[in-house]
């Protein structure tokens, strides 16, 4: 989406408001389906130019520890300065294009990707699968032996248990 600052070089208007619905489905590997609400405004402070926007998402994800599909509403906020485009020495600024139009997907892109978890989880006590059966430990017990230790850290656990 484009908006144009024009009006607001020309000190025709004070504030030009926006709204955007992206798509943000396979954003990431996790994401199954998901959108993403925006709401702010371009306007003009101080002398310059500043967009500011709300961001919420309905993002329906994979567990990364037990593999069930999970939702996720989460928000987040853009507020980045608008430049004329000749100086492109602040990687945190946006630039308008010779015709004043400023696209705010790329912001918006960055702003979704930046507020995601590293890993989506269906709650926080998500005890994931079994290593052995593949059971969700979430549903149901197994009677697998609990864990067999690597016998690449034999002498640290040795060393440990000698220095108890």
């Amino acid at each position: 989406m484009k908006v144009n600052i024009l009006p607001l070089l020309r000190g025709e208007k004070d504030r030009i408001p926006f709204s955007l619905r992206t798509d943000i489905a396979s954003v990431t590997p996790d994401v199954v389906s998901g959108t993403a609400e925006t709401a702010g405004a371009v306007y003009s402070e101080a002398g310059r130019i500043v967009l500011e926007a709300d961001i919420v998402m309905d993002i329906n994800a994979v567990c990364g520890r037990c593999g069930e599909e999970t939702n996720h509403k989460p928000e987040t906020r853009i507020s980045r300065t608008v430049t004329d485009g000749s100086s492109e020495d602040d990687p945190d600024c946006i630039a308008a294009d010779g015709n004043g139009d400023v696209d705010i997907d790329e912001a918006v892109f960055d702003a979704v990707l930046l507020s995601m978890p590293m890993r989506f989880l269906c709650r926080e006590d998500c005890r994931g699968l079994c290593p052995v059966c593949g059971v969700n430990l979430n549903d149901s017990s197994c009677s697998c032996v609990a864990e067999t230790p690597d016998p690449r850290l034999a002498k640290l656990r040795e060393y440990l248990e000698n220095n108890k």
